[in-house]
């Protein structure tokens, strides 16, 4: 037997008449103690394509709140060409499969929702709400003019600042406006996320003496189709619906609105005309 050091690729000669080699990674095996020729065993390690699949419909039916029947429906009129993905990335499909239902019921639950007036006690009191003093990031703050609430408001973007410089700031009818506190949200399903609005405002009418009660949520563009998050539009649309609801004039607007005072009826008739 002779050793030949090559570091890592070393190797082990033996002196039989097949001169057999041992090396790295290529066992050999020996039928008897002598006599018999060594027979080489050459291991292949196949690519993994198919892994364990877990119960996908249990987890969806934590995560979406759907039934388990109804999810079996779902899952049964997919086509065999995306089942089969189940098979090659479980996880992958897993996230794919619940994240579209999500979309497609939140979807449905914006399209259908109704609200109705309860009128009963506040959950939260004007003073907690509107304290005297209030103490916010100065960096978040600009001048409120006479008409604000406090002498100070606060902005979270340009568009805000434009909006309460440019319009609030500028109009003479403005009586009084204030951004809304966070501790204000309105309530909506879960799969949408409660919502805190932008402004509140009383304005006078054209007559002098009408007082509109306004709010307004200030975006940087005012088609919610195109708003930035999905979540945003589904917001401002179930928004829409409530604030007609309890009879308060809503709008989406961004600071280069002129009449960003009108609502959307009136906007509706003037494009009529």
């Amino acid at each position: 037997m002779e050793i030949i050091d090559r570091g890592d690729n070393s190797v082990v000669k033996f002196a039989d008449k097949e001169q057999t080699e041992l090396t790295k990674y290529q066992p050999i095996v020996f039928t008897s103690e002598k006599g018999q020729t060594p027979e080489k065993v050459q291991t292949i390690q196949s690519l993994q394509d198919t892994y364990p699949v877990f119960n996908l419909i249990d987890r969806a039916a934590k995560e979406t709140k759907l039934t388990r029947a109804t999810l079996n429906r779902i899952f049964q009129g997919m086509s065999e060409d995306r089942i089969k993905i189940l098979f090659r990335n479980p996880e992958g499909f897993a996230s794919t499969f619940i994240a579209k239902i999500k979309e497609v019921a939140t979807y449905h639950v914006v399209s259908n929702i109704e609200f109705t007036l309860d009128i009963g006690q506040l959950p939260l009191q004007i003073n907690e709400l509107f304290p005297l003093e209030k103490k916010i990031a100065q960096k978040e703050l600009i001048d409120a003019g006479e008409r604000g609430l406090y002498d100070k408001v606060q902005i979270d973007s340009n568009v805000e600042r434009d909006f309460v410089q440019y319009r609030l700031l500028e109009d003479q009818k403005v009586v009084l406006y204030f951004k809304f506190p966070p501790l204000l949200k309105v309530n909506f399903p879960k799969v949408i996320g409660n919502y805190n609005p932008d402004w509140g405002i009383i304005r006078r009418g054209d007559n002098g003496n009408h007082i509109l009660q306004l709010v307004r949520e200030t975006k940087g563009q005012t088609d919610i189709e195109k708003l930035q998050y999905v979540r945003e539009t589904l917001k401002t649309k179930c928004a829409t619906k409530h604030f007609r609801a309890v009879g308060i004039d809503y709008r989406v607007i961004d600071d280069k609105v002129i009449n960003w005072w009108l609502s959307e009826v009136d906007i509706n008739q003037t494009q009529l005309l």
